[in-house]
């Protein structure tokens, strides 16, 4: 039915129509033309889905009486600060970080120390002729540098390996094995 409405404003119209009679439970009144024609054709199956979703909550869908003042975009710009207030300043992860994040990052997900270097070196090693952001190895800038890691850097291979006690050892498979267990 959308497609067969002409212009923009009576798609609008529409649209608008539609949102409001399904979450806000409101009628509308000034609908013209085109957008008049297109709800009446829709409206039984919005009212269907109103009942059912009153059935199945037991409640009754109803017109908002009481809101915030603050916009949806306003509320998010305002969760932004509260949260940069919490933790500081957001990490820009497109930016190359230190040699310390990048370890601090491969320990907490439970990866060497070592390989955390390898990683830092070989993308800081792209930093050359004035260049500010890390390139993969297609020359391919790294927008996120924590993801990049995550999926090229934290293999099996680079994890830390546990420390073995006197009754296990490591085999030459890299597995812990337990001498008692024999």
């Amino acid at each position: 039915m959308f497609k067969e409405i002409n212009t923009d404003k009576d798609k609008l119209a529409f649209i608008s129509a539609l949102l409001e009679r399904q979450f806000d439970g409101t009628q509308p009144t000034n609908l013209k033309g085109e957008a008049k024609f297109a709800y009446v054709s829709q409206r039984e199956v919005i009212d269907a889905q109103i009942k059912g979703w009153e059935d199945k909550t037991g409640k009754k869908l109803s017109t908002p009486t009481v809101g915030g003042s603050a916009t949806p975009s306003q509320q998010e710009k305002e969760k932004g600060q509260e949260k940069g207030k919490e933790k500081g300043k957001e990490e820009d992860l497109s930016l190359p970080p230190t040699l310390d994040s990048v370890e601090q990052y491969f320990l907490e997900n439970g990866y060497t120390k070592e390989s955390a270097k390898k990683a830092f070196d070989y993308y800081n090693a792209s930093l050359t002729g004035g260049k500010r952001k890390w390139t993969d190895s297609k020359g391919n800038v790294v927008k996120n540098w924590k993801q990049k890691m995550r999926s090229v850097w934290f293999k099996e291979e680079n994890k830390v390996k546990p420390k073995a006690s006197s009754d296990t050892f490591v085999n030459s498979q890299g597995q812990t094995i337990n001498k008692n267990a024999w």
